[in-house]
């Protein structure tokens, strides 16, 4: 009960902000323009909370305190920060469900293992393969980024992030290709062009169909794909001094578009420790083309 005060507290303070706390309950039927139901609080005399002050955000934390939503998502630890750790660290899978989590307004607890052997027992007792991202949902865990999304999606519809059928192989292959292309330690590699070629491909798409890859609205497909643009933009520039080309206007402006969304930047990493992940990944050197002089 008192987990569910809490949440239903922030739900209706954030529905309506003069809104303090709960003191009680009285049941009511379900509402249909919010979905709320259950049960809605008191507040000394009844809370009457007009239409204008619902919010995405408010119903979700109402239907997730009814719910008694229990979400805890596992990822990369900052390396050297302890298992478990609160240091977000630099997985680009993990942080496509970190951005999917605050994307669907669930509330959700964030818990980082650091790679290696440092793993809790605990952990490796429900996640025998030791690999993240890990999604625990009340007492079931889920395994591998794409079954984690699909999840998501199948029990929180609330806010829909589903790719139409038809873009789901958009910009699948970039990430191969540069981490391919990275992995060769030669800037003039001819795994450069096949990442050109799938960077070209992802642009001639977003002209004609953008300015996400399903149209209007940003989807899994995205949320999937941009971390790994980001990883791939600030290590490749690091240790290869490559750039996306200028004349690729439509996927400059999706990066721009994603990066910026708060969502992504509340779950992204520092550009040092994504440097510094992808040398130790591959065994780089510090730099494989030095930087042109001022």
């Amino acid at each position: 009960m008192l987990r569910q005060q809490a949440l239903l507290t922030r739900a209706y303070a954030t529905l309506c902000p003069s809104f303090n706390s709960i003191t009680k309950f009285r049941p009511i039927v379900q509402v249909p323009s919010t979905g709320l139901a259950s049960k809605v609080p008191f507040q000394g005399t009844k809370v009457s909370v007009p239409k204008s002050y619902v919010t995405s955000k408010g119903r979700a934390y109402a239907m997730a305190a009814n719910a008694g939503l229990d979400l805890e998502a596992f990822g990369k630890a900052k390396s050297g920060s302890g298992s478990p750790s609160k240091e977000r660290g630099d997985c680009p899978f993990s942080q496509r469900i970190y951005i999917e989590l605050e994307e669907k307004k669930l509330p959700y607890t964030a818990t980082y293992i650091e790679e290696g052997e440092n793993k809790p027992d605990w952990f490796m007792e429900k996640n025998p393969k030791g690999l993240m991202p890990v999604l625990r949902d009340g007492d079931e865990w889920i395994q591998d980024s794409d079954k984690i999304a699909e999840h998501l999606e199948k029990k929180y519809p609330e806010v829909s992030l589903a790719t139409p059928k038809e873009y789901k192989q958009i910009g699948l292959n970039i990430f191969q290709a540069f981490t391919t292309y990275l992995k060769s330690k030669n800037a003039d590699d001819q795994s450069k062009q096949e990442l050109l070629k799938e960077l070209a491909a992802l642009d001639q798409h977003l002209q004609t169909k953008g300015p996400y890859i399903a149209g209007e609205n940003p989807t899994d497909s995205d949320y999937a794909l941009i971390p790994k643009l980001h990883h791939m933009r600030v290590s490749l520039a690091h240790y290869m001094g490559f750039k996306i080309p200028s004349e690729h206007k439509a996927l400059h402006k999706y990066i721009k578009l994603l990066e910026s969304r708060p969502s992504f930047q509340k779950t992204n990493s520092p550009d040092d420790m994504i440097i510094e992940g992808w040398q130790k990944k591959f065994g780089l050197p510090d730099r494989v083309v030095e930087p042109a002089s001022a």
